[in-house]
């Protein structure tokens, strides 16, 4: 990456878990003109920042490509099985005696989870705030990778248990 990063950028660790599911084509398919990991970062600094497609900074990848990169993700339902299998892990430590105790503050149960999300979480991702979608269907799916952002970070310590065991 030759740019200076944006907080919202995507870490290793939670790139390593999320990229299989990113990968829709191979490397070298005609549509791969920019690093799927930059896609990416472009896409989580869109809903962080609550700006408009056209408003991407000059930095990350053009906002068509950002777009209709996005739009493969979400038609293929890439944000939906991330985190659904993200509430899965979450689940499963849980489960587990010393990952409950260690996490259970931090995941309640996963339908006080989604209702708190709805409210103020959510409300940090501006655009989720703002109109701008013109397809419900975008719109939609942009709260599934709010909800992906949300969970990555608190639920890499589970996964790397989960990985250890």
């Amino acid at each position: 990456m030759s740019r200076k990063p944006y907080p919202s950028d995507v870490s290793d660790e939670e790139w390593s878990f999320v990229a299989p599911y990113l990968i829709l084509m191979a490397q070298d398919a005609p549509q791969r003109q920019h690093d799927l990991r930059e896609m990416f970062n472009a896409l989580r600094w869109l809903v962080r920042a609550g700006a408009p497609w056209r408003m991407l900074p000059n930095d990350l990848p053009p906002w068509e490509a950002v777009y209709q990169q996005s739009r493969r993700w979400l038609d293929a339902g890439c944000f939906e099985a991330i985190v659904s299998d993200l509430r899965s892990i979450i689940r499963v430590a849980q489960g587990r005696q010393g990952a409950a105790k260690r996490y259970s503050h931090r995941w309640p149960h996963p339908a006080i989870q989604l209702r708190e999300w709805n409210s103020g979480w959510l409300a940090r991702f501006r655009r989720l705030s703002r109109d701008y979608e013109r397809l419900p269907d975008v719109l939609g799916g942009l709260h599934f990778v709010v909800f992906a952002i949300l969970m990555l970070p608190n639920a890499m310590p589970l996964i790397r248990l989960a990985q250890s065991s």
